[in-house]
């Protein structure tokens, strides 16, 4: 139980070392071409992928991310934590102060990205045939939404690894850009979750399921906001936080687990959880601690997770 032989151990780590080096080394040389490394990591994926090695050779491909069972499963898991530890860092960026003119250009950029996107995706499947992809669910509404919000949804992942790289993270310009990115995707993931939720209920409508998919997702997003802001407040230097005491980093990954977990288990998205653990981070601890907090998260998540994240991206291309 809990247990893999040493010849998994050993094959595992070879394919996770080839491509982390690999995902290393083309952000590398994707910098020195002005490229964002986030391009280049994803890059790896596809070097060491069904797109380039197992086109060309593919037993090497299958042997090397396939040797063995849930091989693939280990790599998922890995790619979550990335994900995770992505928002994560994000959240602790994230600039609170906001002026009338940067509200004003956000709502606007919210607006304007959001709209015409998602009704251009909606009139898009009218002209397509969509059976073939309705599923089990048979729920033609379902598959339309899944089409508006896929045209519509930006990456805030993406978004925040190419400002991390140019170094404008603290800017204006990547402040209002993320803050819209954020607003942006959590409106189209609760759409989403509508989708998922009407799908999952063979296909019947109402307005009681609209309501309770985007309640469930407001709900988790403002409770997650106090309750976590509270708790980072007045909790974390207190004397009797032994576990803050123990590990400063290992409190804050605590938290952003929990409400990651908490968010998968009522249907939101888990990457909210650790995006508004960051946040509240950012808000509530003195400057200094958050400062710290973020240097100490970004040394492993921007050496390790976060690389492997966006190579496992590339990987899953064909």
């Amino acid at each position: 139980m809990f247990s893999l032989s040493s010849d998994q151990v050993s094959h595992f780590l070879l394919a996770m070392g080839c491509l982390l080096a690999m995902a290393h080394l083309l952000g590398f040389l994707a910098e020195k071409i002005f490229i964002p490394r986030v391009i280049g990591k994803v890059a790896a994926g596809l070097v060491l992928g069904p797109t380039i090695l197992g086109h060309f050779f593919p037993d090497a491909f299958h042997w090397l991310f396939v040797g063995f069972p849930l091989e693939d499963k280990l790599f998922g898991l890995l790619y979550q934590f990335g994900l995770l530890l992505l928002m994560f860092c994000s959240g602790l960026k994230f600039q609170t102060k906001f002026n009338k003119g940067d509200a004003r250009i956000t709502s606007s950029l919210v607006i304007g990205s959001t709209i015409p996107a998602f009704i251009i995706g909606w009139i898009a499947a009218d002209f397509f045939n969509i059976i073939p992809f309705i599923g089990s669910a048979n729920n033609p509404l379902a598959i339309k939404v899944v089409i508006a919000v896929s045209i519509a949804i930006t990456s805030i992942p993406v978004i925040s690894k190419i400002f991390n790289d140019l170094g404008i993270m603290h800017t204006r310009f990547a402040k209002i850009v993320i803050a819209c990115a954020g607003v942006h995707d959590v409106l189209l993931w609760i759409a989403l979750g509508f989708a998922t939720a009407i799908a999952s209920k063979g296909g019947g409508y109402t307005l009681s399921t609209a309501f309770v998919s985007a309640g469930t997702s407001f709900g988790f997003i403002l409770w997650a906001l106090v309750v976590g802001y509270l708790l980072f407040k007045r909790m974390t230097i207190i004397r009797q936080n032994l576990l803050f005491r123990s590990s400063n980093l290992g409190y804050f990954l605590f938290i952003m687990f929990i409400l990651a977990s908490l968010a998968g288990t009522l249907h939101v998205e888990t990457i909210f959880g650790a995006l508004i653990a960051g946040i509240v981070a950012k808000v509530a601890l003195p400057e200094a601690v958050s400062e710290r907090l973020e240097q100490g998260v970004s040394n492993i998540s921007f050496s390790w997770f976060i690389p492997i994240y966006f190579a496992t991206v590339g990987l899953q291309l064909t």
